[in-house]
C-alpha cells in the first residue's frame, strides 16, 4: 500500500508539472548544447526557443521530435536563425525527421532550413507516418535524388502555413511517376496555407509541388506557385488537391499537371511549356475530372496545344465562370481535347466563360464531347446562349516582347484587369437558369449573381456605387500665423465592389473655393469652424457626398516680458530671458515641456522652467527660458525689433507672447582708447 501509494504522489507531481521553457544558443552556452540534446530531455508541452544565429554540426540537424508534443520555435523569426544541414552527397543531412506518429501538437515555428542534401527524398524536411505542424518557415536550397527537395510527406497529413519553399532542386529524377522540388505528397494530405514556392525545379511534373497516388488530396489555399521548373504542381495517378485563391505564375512546364484537382477562384498566368497545357495539362487515363471555378487564364503559352488547358486521355472538365484570355498555342489557345484512345473520349462542359486570345479558342480532335453554353468565344462556337463579341475588360494585358520573367528569356506577359466594363455584352448574359450556391462568391469575393442573372466570366459586374467617409470632426490649433495644418481621412470610405477610389476634397474659405486630392491630404485652415466635403470615385459613379467639420482654435496671446530689454551684442552675458505670463486658469502642468520657440529667427530656448507666480487672483503661471544671445545677435541687425516667443499647451493649443527688443553692436576700438586717455 505505501508502494502504491508513493507511485501515486509520483505520478501526481509529474501530470502536475508546469510546461518548461529551454533556450538553446548556437555558440552552445544555452541551456543546452544542442537542439537535439534539448529535445531528448525535453517533456510534451515544453518550449524550445532558438536565440537568433546559425545552427549547424550534429545535433542541430537531422533532428528528431521523438514523438514528443512540444513546441521548437525561433525566438525572432526565419531570419535570424538558421539550420544549415551542410549537407552533401557523401554525407547526406536534412533539417528535421518527423516518423514518430507526429500530431499537431508538435509545433516547428520560425527557421530557415537549408543546405540539406538527401539521397533519396526529404532534403529539408521528411514526414512519414507524421502530421507535425509547421509555420513561418523558409525552406531553401535544399537538394535531393529522387524527390521533395524541401519537403517530403508520406502517409503524413501536416499543417503548414506562412512558409516559403524556394530554390529546391531534385537533382536526378530516378523514381517513377516524378520529382517535386518544392514538396512532394505520396498517399498525404497536408493543409497548407499562404505558403509561396519559388524558383523550385523537379523532374516529370512538379517542381514547386508533386502529389502523388489516389489519397494524395492536399488542401491548399492562397498560396503562390511562382517561377518553378517542371510545372508549378504535378498531380500523379489520381491525386486530388483542392485549390482556393492561388496564383501560377510564370512557371515552365506549365503551371499544372495531372490528377483531378478541384480548383476555386485561382489565377494563371505567364506559365509556359514546350509541349502541352501552358497553365493546365491533364494527362491520365483514368476518368480523371477537373473542375475549374471564377479561374482566370491569361498570357499562358504551349509550343503544341493548349494554351491554357489541355485535357487527354478519358477526362471529364468542367468549366464554370472563368475567363480566358491571351493564351496561345498552335492548336487551340484556350483549350485542347486530345484523347489518345479514342475509345474514351473527352468530355469537356463549359458554362458563363470568356475565351478570349484568338481563334481557335478551342481545338477538338478524336470527336471529345464539347459543351460550350452561355459563353463568349472569339470566332464563335455552336451552342446555347454563346455569343462572339468583344468582352469589354478594363484594362486588356499584352505581350512585351522586352520583358524577361524570372529564369526565361521568352516574351513576359503583363496582365491586365479583367473586370467588365458597364457596356460589356457578357454582364446579365450568363445561364438565365443559374442558381448560384448558399454564399458564392466571384473571384473578387462580391456575391455571384448580382442584377437578376449572371456575366460571363471570373467577375461578376456591380456598379454599386462607392461610400464616401470624410472621417471624424477635427479640433485644430492654429500658429501664430493664425493657420492650421490639417490632415483629413478619408480611409474608411469602400466600395463594396473593390473598385479603385479616387478622392476629391472641397471647402470654402470666405467664399473662395478651395480643393484637394488624396486619402489624407494636409491642407491649411484659418481660424473658425469649416465643412469639408468628400465625395469619392470608384471610376463608374461618384459617391454622395459626405463632411465633416473642423474647428481651428487661435492661438493663447499672452505677456512677453525681456531680459534685458537691450541687448548689447559685444557684451558678456551669453543668454537672454524671456517670461511667458499664461492666463490665470492655466496651470503649470498644462504646459508641455518642449522646447519654446523664438520668432522670427525660429530660434529654440536652451533651457526653461514653469512656476507659479504670485498668489490668489493674481496668481499666474510663468515659462521663463534663456535663449543663446550669439544666435539672436547673428540674425538680427542693430536696432528695433519685434521678437514672438510660442510653446504649446498639453491640449495642443498654441500659446505666444511679443515684445520689442533693441540691439546694438558698440565700436570696441573706441575703448581703450578713452581708458589711457583718463590715465594721463
Amino acid at each position: 500500500m505505501e508502494k502504491l501509494t508513493s507511485a501515486l504522489i509520483i505520478a501526481l507531481i509529474a501530470f502536475s508539472a508546469p510546461a518548461a521553457t529551454i533556450y538553446v544558443d548556437a555558440n552552445g552556452t544555452g541551456d543546452y548544447p544542442t537542439i537535439q540534446a534539448a529535445i531528448n530531455d525535453a517533456n510534451d508541452g515544453d518550449e524550445i526557443i532558438l536565440i537568433p544565429g546559425t545552427y549547424t554540426g550534429d545535433g542541430n540537424r537531422d533532428i528528431d521530435f521523438l514523438g514528443k508534443a512540444i513546441t521548437v520555435r525561433s525566438e525572432n523569426g526565419p531570419n535570424d536563425c538558421i539550420i544549415d544541414c551542410n549537407g552533401s552527397e557523401n554525407e547526406p543531412h536534412r533539417g528535421f525527421n518527423f516518423h514518430n506518429q507526429e500530431d499537431k501538437n508538435s509545433v516547428l515555428d520560425g527557421f530557415t532550413i537549408k543546405n540539406g542534401y538527401m539521397t533519396d527524398r526529404g532534403g529539408g524536411i521528411l514526414c512519414v507516418e507524421s502530421s507535425p505542424s509547421i509555420s513561418n518557415c523558409i525552406i531553401t536550397k535544399n537538394f535531393a535524388k529522387e524527390s521533395g527537395a524541401g519537403m517530403y510527406n508520406d502517409y503524413s497529413n501536416p499543417k503548414i502555413t506562412d512558409c516559403i519553399f524556394s530554390y529546391n532542386h531534385i537533382i536526378v529524377c530516378v523514381m517513377s511517376g516524378g520529382g517535386g522540388g518544392g514538396m512532394t505528397n505520396s498517399n498525404s494530405s497536408p493543409n497548407i496555407t499562404n505558403c509561396k514556392f519559388i524558383g523550385n525545379s523537379g523532374f516529370c511534373g512538379g517542381g514547386g509541388m508533386a502529389n502523388w497516388w489516389s489519397e494524395s488530396r492536399p488542401i491548399v489555399t492562397n498560396c503562390i506557385f511562382s517561377c518553378n521548373t517542371g510545372s508549378g504542381m504535378g498531380n500523379i495517378v489520381k491525386s486530388s488537391p483542392i485549390l482556393t485563391n492561388c496564383v501560377f505564375t510564370n512557371n515552365l512546364g506549365g503551371g499544372m499537371y495531372g490528377g483531378n484537382p478541384i480548383l476555386t477562384n485561382c489565377f494563371f498566368s505567364g506559365n509556359s511549356t514546350e509541349y502541352n497545357g501552358g497553365a493546365i495539362a491533364i494527362w491520365s487515363v483514368s476518368d480523371d475530372i477537373l473542375t475549374l471555378t471564377n479561374c482566370i487564364f491569361s498570357g499562358n503559352s504551349a509550343k503544341v496545344s493548349g494554351g491554357a488547358i489541355y485535357i487527354a486521355d478519358g477526362n471529364c472538365t468542367s468549366v464554370v465562370n472563368c475567363t480566358f484570355t491571351g493564351n496561345t498555342a498552335p492548336n487551340g489557345n484556350a483549350v485542347a481535347c486530345d484523347p489518345y484512345d479514342q475509345s474514351i473520349p473527352n468530355t469537356l462542359r463549359m458554362t458563363n466563360c470568356i475565351l478570349w486570345d484568338s481563334t481557335p479558342e478551342i481545338w477538338n480532335k478524336n470527336n471529345s464531347t464539347i459543351i460550350v453554353s452561355y459563353s463568349n468565344i472569339q470566332g464563335g462556337w455552336p451552342g446555347t446562349g454563346n455569343i462572339d463579341m468583344d468582352p469589354c475588360f478594363v484594362d486588356s494585358g499584352y505581350w512585351d516582347p522586352n520583358g524577361t520573367p524570372a529564369d526565361t528569356n521568352d516574351d513576359f506577359w503583363v496582365d491586365g484587369d479583367y473586370h467588365l466594363i458597364p457596356e460589356s455584352p457578357c454582364i446579365n448574359t450568363g445561364d438565365p437558369n443559374y442558381i448560384p450556391e448558399p454564399n458564392e462568391t466571384d473571384l473578387d469575393g462580391l456575391p455571384r449573381v448580382i442584377g437578376g442573372r449572371i456575366d460571363m466570366g471570373a467577375y461578376e459586374f456591380s456598379n454599386t456605387a462607392p461610400v464616401a467617409i470624410a472621417g471624424p470632426n477635427q479640433i485644430a490649433y492654429a500658429f501664430i500665423n493664425g493657420l492650421a495644418d490639417v490632415t483629413l481621412d478619408g480611409s474608411a470610405s469602400y466600395d463594396d465592389d473593390n473598385d479603385v477610389l479616387d478622392y476629391y476634397w472641397s471647402w470654402f474659405i470666405d467664399s473662395n473655393l478651395f480643393e484637394a486630392n488624396g486619402i489624407s491630404p494636409t491642407i491649411q485652415l484659418p481660424v473658425g469652424q469649416h465643412q469639408i466635403e468628400l465625395i469619392v470615385d470608384d471610376g463608374w459613379t461618384l459617391s454622395e457626398p459626405n463632411y465633416c467639420t473642423i474647428e481651428v482654435i487661435e492661438p493663447l496671446r499672452t505677456w512677453l516680458w525681456l531680459w534685458p530689454p537691450t541687448l548689447n551684442c559685444n557684451s558678456r552675458p551669453q543668454n537672454i530671458t524671456t517670461f511667458v505670463y499664461l492666463p490665470k486658469d492655466i496651470g503649470p502642468d498644462d504646459v508641455n515641456n518642449e522646447p519654446l520657440t523664438m520668432y522670427p529667427c525660429e530660434i529654440q530656448s536652451k533651457y526653461q522652467r514653469v512656476f507659479r507666480m504670485g498668489h490668489g487672483r493674481y496668481a499666474r503661471t510663468v515659462v521663463m527660458a534663456a535663449f543663446d544671445k550669439d544666435e539672436i545677435c547673428d540674425y538680427f541687425g542693430a536696432g528695433w525689433h519685434k521678437l514672438e516667443v510660442t510653446g504649446r499647451l498639453h491640449s495642443g493649443r498654441y500659446f505666444c507672447g511679443s515684445n520689442i527688443i533693441r540691439i546694438t553692436r558698440p565700436n570696441l576700438h573706441k575703448w581703450p582708447l578713452r581708458r589711457f586717455h583718463n590715465r594721463h
